[in-house]
């Protein structure tokens, strides 16, 4: 896989895989993640304040991969970062193609209006820093596990 601009030493197209699988588990998108219905009313295009900022994965597996999220009022970014590298990653929405709803707990889904939820998100103090917790339910797995990741405020 090569990405615009950044050199592909490495194993790169293979961190990039194993850090899309754990992309799919932490945030929580996926075919078999089982959503709450929604009417269109619930349903907006501005974040809530709690969630805004810049959030960063701890390091995952060997390779020294992390996850940023940038959110702002009106969009969602996520970028690669690998051995201190950035490596923007496809997930960008904005503007009307962002939607955000409050499910329950404290937990927002941001997603994209064509696709399910891509994550769900509460604010959390995890190990005594401000945290983004995740939240998803993989029923596709034959254990139909309920996984949990966090990102740190940067």
């Amino acid at each position: 896989m090569k990405i615009k601009g950044y050199s592909t030493g490495g194993h790169l197209a293979v961190k990039v895989k194993y850090l899309s699988l754990v992309g799919l588990v932490i945030g929580g998108f996926g075919l078999g993640i089982t959503g709450t219905s929604q009417s269109v009313s619930a349903v907006s295009h501005i974040t809530p304040v709690s969630l805004r900022g810049k959030w960063l994965s701890p390091k995952t597996g060997q390779w020294d991969i992390q996850q940023e999220l940038k959110i702002t009022k009106r969009s969602l970014t996520q970028d690669v970062i690998e051995t201190g590298v950035r490596h923007p990653y496809p997930l960008r929405i904005a503007g009307k193609k962002l939607t955000v709803s409050y499910v329950r707990s404290g937990y927002w889904d941001l997603g994209e209006s064509n696709r399910s939820v891509i994550y769900r998100l509460k604010r959390v103090h995890h190990n005594g820093k401000l945290a983004l917790k995740t939240w998803a339910h993989l029923s596709h797995l034959p254990q139909h596990w309920d996984t949990t990741g966090y990102y740190y405020h940067k």
